[in-house]
């Protein structure tokens, strides 16, 4: 048994140092990308403070508290750049520019979709 998996190891560090190429999606540019979940609540909470400091937030309001906020915008920022829209992960510098753009929309045009905001469209966000 004990050879075996000695022969296992010895297989595997062969393999890893064969010099083959990357499989696909593995990055090769210099270039930071952020993973999806991080992104995903930053987002989130960069949209219910907007939509916080905006008075959207409490009871009778858009969101009846902080954490229903939570669930929407999180659900939304999910079917924007998830795992399943950006499977390669967010852009990082993107990433910062889309919540820097959200905190100085106007609270006169509230944000239905993260996708509503020119900076944080999909095909802007992922990578």
């Amino acid at each position: 048994m004990k050879l075996s998996m000695l022969a296992l190891a010895a297989l595997a560090a062969a393999c890893a140092s064969s010099g083959e190429p990357k499989p696909l999606g593995v990055p090769t540019t210099a270039a930071v990308y952020a993973p999806n979940e991080p992104a995903i609540r930053v987002l989130t909470r960069a949209r219910c403070a907007h939509e916080s400091i905006c008075g959207r937030i409490g009871p009778g309001k858009e969101f009846a508290t902080e954490a229903a906020c939570d669930m929407a915008t999180d659900l939304d920022e999910r079917s924007s750049v998830g795992v399943d829209a950006c499977p390669y992960g967010v852009d990082q510098d993107q990433l910062e520019r889309c919540v820097a753009t959200v905190r100085r929309q106007m609270c006169r045009d509230p944000i239905r979709a993260l996708e509503d905001v020119a900076d944080c469209r999909r095909f802007e966000m992922c990578r």
